[in-house]
């Protein structure tokens, strides 16, 4: 197993130090650390596509952490040699994942689609593991900022 960094870890990227979105490489499978708005292109600078990812953990929803979940959705919806990639979530996390991507992903040509519609969601417990690879990956609740 190992981890690429494909980004600096701040919400504010420049063309040359992207947001903070990981992929951890277990056998063939990659896992996206969440997924950022500018993923495409820090995965594009390890020389990954949407093709390369099979699952995505979503950490919290700030948009640098979720701002490319449209973009990494529609790529294995409309591409017929991806399948739906898993995403693994805190459960609570799920339906304000939705009310943040389903103005743009909702509708298609009169279908209704669902965040289900683009990935395997796999929802988690707080402060429970999922597994990828043999690593055992730990959803931790933890403050992150202060209003």
């Amino acid at each position: 197993m190992n981890i690429q960094f494909a980004g600096v870890g701040s919400a504010f990227a420049t063309q040359d130090y992207w947001q903070s979105n990981m992929v951890v490489k277990a056998g063939d499978q990659r896992l996206l650390v969440d997924c950022g708005s500018d993923a495409r292109f820090s995965l594009k600078e390890l020389g990954l596509t949407h093709k390369d990812i099979n699952a995505v953990y979503i950490s919290h929803l700030h948009a640098d952490h979720i701002g490319g979940l449209e973009w990494l959705g529609f790529c294995t919806y409309f591409d017929p040699e991806c399948s739906r990639p898993k995403m693994f979530i805190v459960e609570e996390l799920i339906d304000d994942l939705w009310q943040s991507l389903k103005a743009g992903m909702q509708s298609h040509e009169g279908l209704v689609l669902t965040l289900e519609s683009f990935f395997d969601v796999v929802p988690i417990k707080i402060n429970n593991f999922f597994v990828f690879g043999d690593a055992k990956f730990y959803s931790v609740k933890t403050v992150h900022i202060m209003n």
